[in-house]
């Protein structure tokens, strides 16, 4: 499959490693001449990284107001995937993993959740379904 546009929705734009990271990722994606679009689940104008972000993507940069009910976000998010028509949307957020199947449900994309914590924890405890039979003790 030859990747050219592509969502990821993130929870927000503070000052963590997240977001960072996917500073990187995104650069490299544009590089490669993929457009991305980044839908941000509670924008804040003021957090961190907008700026930065805003400047990288200009107006591929979509904040979901946090006053906004989760309903009215979903249809927002879900109205950007619908005209954006990209192969995949990815959460970059755990937190955001449900609300970015939701968005996306039935639209001709895939769509992938996040693992952003520990995935020792959750391969040990069972959260995560695997073929392999892992022993992290």
């Amino acid at each position: 499959m030859e990747l050219n546009r592509v969502i990821f929705m993130v929870g927000q734009l503070g000052k963590g490693g997240t977001e960072r990271q996917l500073l990187y990722l995104i650069q490299q994606l544009q590089g490669k001449g993929v457009q991305v679009t980044c839908l941000v689940w509670n924008f804040g104008e003021n957090d961190s990284y907008v700026g930065v972000y805003r400047k990288l993507l200009g107006k591929n940069l979509v904040g979901l107001d946090s006053a906004s009910s989760t309903l009215q976000k979903i249809r927002h998010a879900r109205s950007v995937i619908y005209r954006s028509k990209p192969e995949i949307v990815i959460s970059f957020t755990a937190f955001v993993n449900l609300v970015t199947t939701l968005a996306a449900l039935g639209l001709p994309c895939k769509v992938i959740g996040s693992l952003r914590s520990s995935a020792r924890y959750y391969l040990k405890t069972g959260g995560v379904p695997t073929p392999y039979k892992l022993d992290y003790s």
